[in-house]
């Protein structure tokens, strides 16, 4: 089944669903996919999902997928929330992300690797109408690893970090 194709699902297959089925997942209640509004998010058979919509339509997705999606929202919020503040808030909340996404880096992550990967995310917010945020591969401390370009870009000024390509 192709990415954001919406079907039809009776009260009866989504009575045997666990909804909901994360603390992120609760968070995409109220998003537009699609053009619809998510109404929940439930738990189908191994790796699918169902993103349940308002007006009784549901999408099946993969779990991967529904993983981007929270991935998405949290990245553009967090940005809203950086670009609103003034320099030294930025540079405080740079230096948090700096931080997180250093610690999530397990074992080498080669340049093409992370090409794939990201590839394969901004496919997947496209193939639902979402628009992928600007991202950058980066370099610190002997780690690479992908992060929002704003923050790349404030502390590869500051010296920190070097930013290895910008990822269209």
């Amino acid at each position: 089944m192709p990415i954001g194709e919406f079907i039809k699902v009776g009260a009866k297959a989504l009575k045997y669903a666990k909804s909901p089925i994360s603390k992120a997942a609760k968070e995409l209640v109220g998003e537009e996919v699609g053009g619809r509004i998510i109404k929940s998010v439930t738990r189908g058979v191994g790796d699918w999902r169902y993103l349940v919509f308002e007006d009784g339509s549901a999408m099946p997705v993969k779990r991967m997928i529904l993983n981007d999606l929270i991935r998405n929202k949290t990245t553009v919020s967090q940005v809203a929330e950086f670009t609103a503040k003034e320099s030294e808030g930025q540079l405080a909340q740079a230096y948090k992300s700096l931080e997180f996404h250093k610690s999530r880096v397990y074992g080498g992550h080669t340049r093409q690797s992370m090409e794939l990967f990201h590839k394969s995310y901004t496919d997947n917010l496209k193939a639902l109408g979402k628009t992928p945020p600007d991202l950058s591969m980066v370099s610190h401390a002997g780690k690479n690893f992908i992060m929002p370009s704003e923050y790349a870009n404030l502390l590869e000024k500051e010296g920190t970090l070097k930013v290895v390509k910008r990822l269209k």
